[in-house]
């Protein structure tokens, strides 16, 4: 079954938790776990409050893209922006196998790449050369 659903919202946190709503009733269509679900939705709502926190500085009018699709063989989750771009180093340890961390070294709002690397088969993220970022994160069935 394919399933495609685009939706773009405000980069107001307080929209994060429509943000979780609408990937939550999504996986539902799919067979996972409850407890996979939430995971997933978690990991999704990283990738949104990054967005929103690093890309925008907290401007909360600024639009964030999320786009939820299947095509049978899994499920692929796209967040976008058009705000600061990444940092390129950020970028390419994002993409090696994240490093455990004892839990006296965890910095506040430092695990969100972790989590989405430990949640999904796979994370891509891009960046623009002047502005925006797209995090890519792909589940296989």
């Amino acid at each position: 079954m394919k399933t495609r659903i685009r939706s773009v919202f405000k980069s107001d946190p307080a929209l994060l938790e429509a943000m979780r709503a609408l990937t939550g009733k999504f996986l539902c269509g799919f067979s996972l776990s409850h407890e996979r679900i939430q995971e997933i939705v978690l990991a999704v709502d990283e990738a949104c409050s990054n967005a929103i926190r690093h890309a925008y500085a907290n401007r909360p009018s600024e639009e964030i893209v999320l786009l939820l699709r299947s095509d049978g063989g899994g499920i692929e989750v796209v967040v976008a922006d058009k705000g600061k771009p990444m940092p390129h180093v950020k970028v390419k340890v994002a993409k090696g196998k994240p490093k455990k961390v004892p839990p006296e070294k965890v910095r506040p709002g430092g695990l969100g790449m972790k989590l989405m690397h430990r949640v999904f088969d796979e994370v891509h993220i891009t960046t623009g050369e002047k502005k925006g970022n797209r995090v890519r994160m792909r589940l296989f069935f």
